[in-house]
C-alpha cells in the first residue's frame, strides 16, 4: 500500500485507522530495492564517525531543507549521496515514521541502480546489497530503519518507535 501523493495531505486510510499529521517531515528517506526480483534492498553502511547512526546500515536519504518539498528533498539526497545517481521512475511515499508520536520521517519505496551500475558513493558512505530479511537480523541495522521495515513488511503506512504495545 503506497501514499498516492506526495502532497500534505494525510492519506484517506491511514494504517490501522490512525490519524497522520498534516505536517511535513524533518527527514525524508528511500527504500532502494533491487530490480533483479530478489527481495534485495540497498542501503547505506554510515561511517563509525558519523554524526548519526555511526557504522548502522540505513536507508538513504537526509533531512529537508527549510520550505523544500519532501519528494524534492528525497530525489535530491539520493544524488548527493549516490554520486548523481536518480531513479528512473518516481519514488512513491510509503511509510510515516514518529518517534514517541512526532512525525520524525517520510520514508519513500523507489527501485535503485542495477547492481552493474557504477555508483560514486559520497565520501563516508557505503553501499551494501542485502536481502531484505538478512536485512532485519543485521544487528548493524538502526533501530528507525527496522521499525521501518517492519512496518513495511506488515503493509502498514505508519511506523511508530519505539514500537506500540498493543
Amino acid at each position: 500500500m503506497h501514499f498516492s501523493s506526495d502532497s500534505v495531505a494525510a492519506p484517506a486510510q491511514p494504517a490501522q485507522s490512525q490519524s497522520c499529521s498534516g505536517s511535513l517531515p524533518k527527514y525524508c528517506c528511500a527504500i532502494l530495492s533491487s530490480a533483479d526480483g530478489d527481495d534485495s534492498l540497498l542501503v547505506e553502511l554510515r561511517d563509525p564517525k558519523a554524526a548519526a547512526a555511526a557504522g548502522k546500515l540505513t536507508c538513504f536519504g537526509g533531512k529537508r531543507e527549510a520550505d523544500e518539498p519532501p519528494l524534492a528533498c528525497v530525489l535530491r539526497e539520493l544524488a548527493e549521496e549516490l554520486g548523481g545517481w536518480q531513479p528512473e521512475r518516481m519514488p512513491t511515499r510509503s511509510i510515516d515514521l514518529y518517534v514517541h508520536d512526532e512525525l520524525i520521517a517520510w520514508f519513500y519505496d523507489a527501485q535503485g541502480p542495477g547492481r552493474d551500475v557504477p555508483i560514486d558513493y559520497e565520501p563516508g558512505r557505503e553501499g551494501i546489497w542485502i536481502a531484505e530479511a538478512d536485512l532485519l537480523r543485521d544487528p548493524r541495522l538502526s533501530e528507525w530503519h527496522e521499525v521501518v521495515l517492519q512496518a513495511r513488511r506488515n503493509g502498514e503506512l505508519r511506523a511508530d518507535f519505539p514500537p506500540r504495545v498493543l
